[in-house]
């Protein structure tokens, strides 16, 4: 593909189930209908996705751990292809993970409660083209608030 030297940002919200699994988290963020020319196509130059709610909207009751593992697929995928790096259809891999706290833990004095970033760590494969579609998937394991949902925001910058 040669550079045209366009670019295109793309942002928005994904509303995550905690502990759901990746296809009932899946969100197209493209549909770019440009299949059969081959010279005419997008890449993920970069792209970032963040915790939006709040620990008071999710409902934290006390201390935890939340991982929100996420991807990019060039197209459709069945549960079992996710988080798989050796699909060439999955071509973006992050984990994000905080510390949550709650109202009820002593140490915040009735302040807002916070979010502690923990990690964070992402991979793009260098090597992709978009040409059909641009799937965002996420999966957020928390247990002490499964079944309860989340927003994430997310932006990606493409050239």
């Amino acid at each position: 593909m040669k550079p045209t030297g366009k670019s295109m940002v793309l942002s928005g919200v994904l509303e995550t189930g905690i502990m759901y699994p990746y296809d009932q988290n899946l969100k197209t963020v493209l549909e770019y209908s440009n299949v059969l020319d081959i010279t005419k196509a997008w890449r993920v130059k970069d792209f970032k996705v963040w915790l939006k709610s709040t620990p008071e909207e999710i409902g934290i009751a006390n201390w935890g751990y939340m991982a929100i593992r996420y991807q990019l697929n060039t197209d459709s995928m069945v549960r079992a292809d996710f988080w798989d790096a050796a699909d060439n259809r999955a071509i973006a891999f992050g984990e994000v993970s905080y510390g949550m706290n709650s109202y009820n833990d002593k140490q915040t004095f009735g302040q807002p409660t916070p979010a502690t970033l923990l990690q964070y760590n992402q991979h793009i494969q260098p090597d992709h083209t978009i040409q059909n579609q641009l799937d965002l998937a996420a999966e957020v394991v928390f247990p002490e608030a499964g079944g309860m949902l989340v927003d994430l925001n997310y932006i990606i910058y493409l050239e």
